[in-house]
């Protein structure tokens, strides 16, 4: 009930946040003086969207002086028994930042967001979490001739968000030739954009049809830069055999990838023309991928969200190379996944130790 008549309060002023902070929006923290809208239950795993929106409410402190970095982490969707997805629009001071798509209950993903400082200056910052289509807990059990008695009848829920943490900017500076790796110990959740799982023991996974990458370069390279992606996995099987993702830097398309049949270790190397990487910073790279797949529908484990590929590392570089070749993309096989994921099974091809050495300690000692 703190959601609803804040308990916790001592006064009804706006909090000031800082960089690195996180609102803690279950029920070990004290979220209220935060909240404004439409909140509804809260629990140790986060607090729901009762309705069709719901704000947070901060005041910016003296020591931000550039932009803020949001991760917002989104516990669970409510899906109701037609199952569409639930789909939520991002503002701040009302100008959109992102809509993002869940497509399943079980969500548990990391969703990235840049908050401009032109935004948060002034008044008192305004996080809004719109909801387009929430659903009633009780639509299915009506549908099914049973009744429904309390707080069902009248809840709409949208998700359930955990928590919010917010970063400065600089925390996305990156230094060319720097490999980012996006294993639980690396520093490659700060620059998650869109819908990505919690990182595992071999790399995060995209969730849904969009994914991305933002990050603040150092200057702009005098010729072409080399993007490496290390993928150590994509949810492919027999019965769905091929992925697509589009990759564009800056909005411009810049190679199609098709992952599978086969689940390999491999790196994909993408030659990004120098023009694309000097327009306005940050740099955003994003991943569109035809036909993202759940582990239950592949017979892996019973997961419904839905995966498109497992990043694990990324490195930028520049290189002077021929005109002919910008946009073009190679692909290095080093080693096969087996088909009960995430076991990494052994190359007999003496080259897979080039490539596990940079994937931390914990993959090396999975190589067998």
């Amino acid at each position: 009930m703190r959601s609803f008549f804040g308990y916790d309060l001592q006064n009804d002023s706006v909090p000031k946040i800082s960089a690195g902070q996180t609102i803690d929006l279950t029920t070990s923290g004290r979220s209220s003086a935060y909240k404004d809208g439409h909140w509804g239950a809260m629990d140790a795993t986060g607090s729901w969207i009762d309705g069709t929106r719901a704000d947070l409410l901060f005041s910016p402190d003296s020591s931000i002086h550039g932009d803020l970095v949001a991760r917002v982490h989104v516990h669970s969707a409510f899906i109701g028994p037609d199952g569409d997805p639930i789909r939520v629009t991002t503002r701040l001071q009302g100008e959109t930042l992102a809509r993002w798509s869940f497509p399943s209950h079980y969500t548990d993903a990391i969703c990235g967001l840049l908050l401009p400082l032109r935004l948060l200056s002034g008044a008192p910052a305004r996080l809004t979490f719109e909801v387009e289509n929430p659903q009633s807990p009780a639509e299915e059990p009506l549908r099914e001739g049973r009744d429904v008695i309390g707080d069902d009848l009248i809840r709409e829920l949208g998700i359930k968000i955990q928590s919010v943490t917010l970063a400065g900017t600089d925390l996305l500076r990156y230094s060319w030739g720097d490999t980012i790796s996006f294993l639980p110990e690396g520093s490659g959740l700060r620059y998650l954009e869109q819908l990505w799982s919690n990182p595992d023991q071999h790399g995060t996974w995209t969730i849904g049809p969009d994914a991305g990458l933002v990050m603040y370069l150092p200057d702009a390279p005098e010729g072409s830069v080399a993007a490496s992606f290390t993928i150590s996995d994509a949810a492919v099987s027999e019965a769905f055999p091929d992925m697509t993702v589009a990759v564009s830097f800056n909005d411009e398309h810049v190679a199609d990838w098709r992952l599978g049949p086969e689940r390999v270790v491999h790196t994909r190397t993408i030659i990004v023309p120098s023009l694309v990487l000097a327009r306005p910073q940050p740099l955003r790279i994003s991943f569109q991928i035809r036909s993202p797949h759940s582990p239950a529908q592949l017979n892996w484990y019973a997961d419904p969200r839905p995966f498109g590929f497992r990043l694990t590392q990324l490195r930028l570089e520049p290189k002077k190379l021929s005109a002919h070749r910008l946009g073009a993309y190679t692909e290095v096989k080093e080693g096969t996944i087996d088909a009960r994921p995430p076991a990494f099974v052994a190359a007999t091809r003496t080259r897979v130790g080039r490539l596990v050495r940079g994937l931390g300690r914990r993959v090396g000692r999975l190589i067998r």
